[in-house]
């Protein structure tokens, strides 16, 4: 028999199951939400970990120590600003030993960086991390019904700041001193010199400088200008700052020194007053400045000699035709002969009775305003000169005779000899004018000769012995010692030259003193190598300006004169006057430390003078390696300065923190970086082992501060700074940078290229790429500025730095240059051969290399008007479009990259872009 089974419904047979599970149901809803509770638990933890360790990486520095206690103060104290579930923390839930600082560190071997919280920094290490862990004890919700209380949350960050090899290259070309050259047009072999590039109003306008009217803005004058020069080649040349304070900067006349100790007495001002108000003649070593108003002989408190006026005249404020321009309008002659002579003047000359402007008894000086110091030169020279005086031995009560009583007041035979029959005896004193000044007859009549020494015939001899002696005498306009910078440039003023008196060549014997003075005095009387048309102003082919006019010029062989005795010379005798030649003092001193002529280009200024615009920006670039050495810990920087010079291929600092040493090479001789603790040492801009010729009669070579001494000179190469800086981004061989830094380059320039460059790009032992036989090429064909052969090298170098590792990267488009009047024909920019295919740059897909580029100076003033500044963007465009900081098809750098303005806005603004170029990107970066 079948069992029977019942298969019917069961009323509340689910509600013990249910119930049974409820509390299961219940715990794992309970457990759910607390681990809920628990993650927004976490990443609040976590964010409170990550901003702390944010807060002090951001607060460590590059003081000694990096502020690493302060930095972990600022990381507990951003950490315990934060909240978990609403409850703020507490000292409590930061653990044990953190925040803690450390070390990223670069594995050499790996070749990464590391971070390291046990071992300190070392090298060129600095504290750059730092960790923060949050540990707390979070109670649970529901948990509790479980026997569950709490729950661990934990969370740690490790922020660090971002390694980066910055290369800052700088253009110490010669355009970097176009704010302080003293004449213009700049040097040329074809070009004479016209005129001043210095806007001061303390020059000379009395005699034949009454022609020069005070400057107004787009009238200058010889003597003066108000506004920039644009040459031949759209260079902008500014007004200067050597005598007077500009836009561009502080009067470079105040960097001098007469001692090397930083600080030291002042060269050229007196008292340290540049007003001239506390001015003394009797003041030693030196009476500059004079008062402005001595612009004007008839000034109070003038002294020294004042130009002549027509007989008769004792007017206090002659006109240009008040003035005598011979010797028969002082006499009142009206008719002359080659025989027409006075013997009153002739006995008596300046100190004649009846002469009624006078400034008492004659000196043999005259004094101009501000830093023109003195001059021997009026016109007629006075004609009193005894046979066989000493010029060289002046009276202390009479500085015009000797102190046997002698006469010695016509300058010609005091300070001009004939050339000798032997070397070394002097010759006879000159007192032929048409020996000195180009006879009636030739043309042009009255201009300065040449003295051609060495040649036949040499034409005069100065009497250097006589000049050094009357500079040594009387009211002192230069010190007895000149210094600047660590560069001397004499510490003595000697009292003889050794020369050969036959051919007015200086002896082999001289010391370096007395080759620098023999040059010096040939630079002021436009003589031995230095060409009267190309320096101090140039010089004119008359005594006419605007209309104004200061005597026809006419110039009289002695051999013409007739009669006994002869006259001391033609009575209506004029040369053609000089400008700022024949004043001996500060200004014509700076103009000889800083040649543009048609056979001399050089530069002898220390690298501290205010030379603009390189010291512009040198204050600038200061203040911005003061704030890379501060805020940014994890950074290595280089320096490296350029132009056509070879010297320069070699950086100023090697990657690394040596950012004293940057410093310093801004100012002084990269050749005494490391003895600048010694006071004693200096050296000279010039060497004095030339050899002596008529080409180089004072045996000076100009040559031996080239790329030592920094300040602008030479052609703009900037390839030679990109060079230099692809091969400090290296890791291997004696290179300091590291793998796996970010790489950035921070290229600054006032202009365009115009040097072509030479360089061979080989392997290093060990690895990886450097450029050797880093040299300039040459100047780029003309015109060269903006040429594609200066141009392409220097792109292509930056595209190289910012190649991958395998060289993959292509050529990029890029816009074609806009071609224009003077300048070169340049199309779209091509790759340089000289860098061979596939060669391996330095950006990785984390780490893009960059290229920064800097529009600096007077060509990117909005006044500035010239093709050439069209160029220069559009170079400067395309460096930041292959140096990946600018994309393609962009059309201008950006507009806080672009450094114009008063000399203050110019180091204002340049440190603004150096600060934002290193702050742009995320530098301090989370790893953990």
């Amino acid at each position: 028999m079948r069992a029977q089974f019942q298969t019917g419904r069961r009323a509340g047979a689910v509600l013990p199951l249910v119930t049974i599970c409820l509390v299961g149901l219940m715990a794992f809803v309970a457990m759910a939400i607390d681990i809920g509770m628990m993650a927004v638990a976490r990443t609040q933890a976590q964010a409170t970990a990550d901003i702390a360790a944010l807060a002090g990486a951001r607060t460590l520095d590059g003081t000694p120590g990096n502020n690493k206690a302060n930095a972990e103060l600022e990381a507990r104290e951003a950490a315990r600003a934060n909240y978990i579930l609403a409850v703020q923390i507490k000292d409590a839930q930061i653990a044990p030993g953190y925040p803690k600082t450390g070390v990223y560190k670069y594995n050499a071997t790996a070749q990464r960086f590391e971070a390291d919280f046990v071992n300190g920094p070392t090298g060129l290490e600095s504290y750059g991390a730092m960790q923060m862990r949050i540990v707390t004890n979070q109670d649970t919700y529901f948990g509790k019904v479980l026997g569950v209380n709490s729950m661990l949350v934990a969370a740690q960050a490790t922020a660090v700041h971002r390694p980066r090899d910055i290369a800052i290259s700088l253009d110490f070309s010669g355009s970097m001193k176009f704010s302080s050259e003293f004449n213009y047009p700049p040097i040329s072999g074809t070009l004479d010199v016209t005129g001043s590039l210095n806007p001061d109003d303390r020059f000379p306008r009395f005699g034949p400088w009454s022609i020069y009217p005070v400057a107004t803005a787009g009238n200058p004058n010889p003597m003066q200008r108000l506004e920039p020069f644009v040459d031949s080649g759209g260079e902008a040349h500014a007004m200067n700052n050597l005598t007077t304070e500009t836009i561009h900067g502080p009067a470079v006349v105040q960097n001098f020194q007469t001692t090397a100790a930083n600080g030291g007495p002042n060269a050229f001002v007196y008292n340290g007053d540049v007003t001239a108000a506390a001015f003394d003649i009797n003041h030693s070593p030196v009476c500059t400045p004079t008062p402005a108003t001595w612009t004007s002989q008839y000034a109070n408190g003038y002294a020294g000699d004042r130009w002549p006026l027509k007989s008769g005249l004792g007017t206090t404020s002659p006109t240009v035709a008040d003035y005598a321009k011979t010797a028969a309008e002082i006499l009142g002659i009206l008719s002359v002969l080659p025989s027409t002579r006075s013997a009153a003047w002739e006995l008596d000359g300046y100190d004649s009775a009846g002469l009624l402007w006078k400034n008492s008894s004659f000196k043999a000086y005259v004094m101009g305003p501000g830093y023109f110091g003195k001059s021997f030169y009026i016109w007629p020279p006075d004609p009193r000169y005894t046979a066989g005086a000493d010029p060289t031995n002046i009276s202390t009560s009479n500085p015009i005779q000797d102190n046997s009583g002698r006469f010695i007041a016509d300058w010609r035979k005091r300070f001009f000899l004939y050339p000798s029959a032997s070397a070394g005896a002097k010759g006879a004193v000159l007192d032929d004018n048409s020996r000195l000044f180009n006879p009636t007859g030739t043309t042009p009549v009255g201009q300065w000769k040449g003295q051609n020494a060495g040649g036949t015939p040499v034409n005069y001899v100065p009497n250097y012995d006589a000049i050094l002696k009357w500079i040594k005498s009387g009211p002192q306009t230069l010190p007895p010692s000149l210094r600047a910078g660590r560069v001397l440039y004499y510490d003595a003023i000697p009292d003889a030259i050794p020369m050969n008196w036959q051919t007015g060549l200086i002896a082999t014997s001289a010391t370096t003193n007395e080759r620098y003075w023999k040059d010096y005095i040939d630079f002021v009387l436009g003589a031995g190598r230095h060409n009267r048309f190309k320096t101090l102003n140039g010089s004119s082919t008359n005594n006419t300006w605007v209309g104004s006019t200061f005597g026809t010029s006419k110039i009289t062989p002695l051999a013409s004169l007739t009669g006994t005795p002869k006259p001391y010379m033609a009575y209506d005798d004029i040369p053609v006057h000089p400008k700022a030649h024949m004043w001996f003092g500060p200004y014509t001193m700076m103009g000889f430390l800083s040649i543009n002529s048609d056979n001399l280009d050089y530069n002898w200024y220390a690298g501290t003078t205010y030379e603009a615009h390189t010291w512009q920006l040198k204050a600038g670039i200061r203040g911005a390696l003061d704030d890379i050495k501060k805020n940014h810990p994890n950074d290595l920087a280089t320096m490296n300065m350029w132009s056509s010079h070879n010297g320069y291929n070699v950086s100023r600092a090697s990657m690394g923190k040596a950012y004293d040493t940057m410093k310093n090479a801004l100012y002084y001789p990269f050749s005494l970086i490391n003895s600048l603790g010694t006071v004693s040492s200096e050296k000279r801009p010039y060497k004095n082992n030339a050899t002596i010729s008529s080409g180089n009669p004072s045996g000076l070579d100009p040559a031996n501060y080239q790329a030592d001494i920094p300040l602008g000179d030479g052609g703009t190469d900037p390839s030679m700074g990109l060079m230099l800086s692809y091969n400090e981004f290296n890791w291997t061989g004696t290179y300091t940078g590291r793998k796996g830094a970010m790489k950035m380059v921070i290229l600054e320039t006032d202009g365009v290229a115009n040097q072509t460059i030479n360089g061979t790009l080989g392997n290093i032992t060990g690895g990886g790429k450097q450029w050797t036989g880093i040299s300039n090429g040459g100047s780029a064909p003309s015109p060269a500025n903006g040429h594609p052969n200066a141009l392409d090298p220097a792109l292509t170098l930056a595209w190289l730095i910012c190649q991958d590792s395998a060289g993959s990267k292509p050529w990029p488009t890029l816009p074609a240059y806009t071609n224009a009047a003077g300048l070169a024909t340049a199309g779209v920019p091509a790759k340089w051969s000289g860098v061979p295919t596939g060669s391996p740059g330095y950006s990785t897909i984390r780490n893009p290399a960059r290229v920064h580029a800097l529009a600096f100076g007077q060509l990117f003033e909005t006044s500035t008007t010239s093709n050439l500044k069209i160029r220069a963007f559009e170079f400067l465009r395309n460096m930041q479009i292959v140096g990946q900081t600018l994309p393609p098809g962009s059309t201008a750098i950006e507009p806080y990259k672009i450094i114009t303005g008063t000399y203050t806005e110019r180091i204002a603004k340049i440190k603004e872009a150096m600060e934002r170029i290193m702050q742009g990107g995320v530098q301090v970066a989370l790893i953990e």
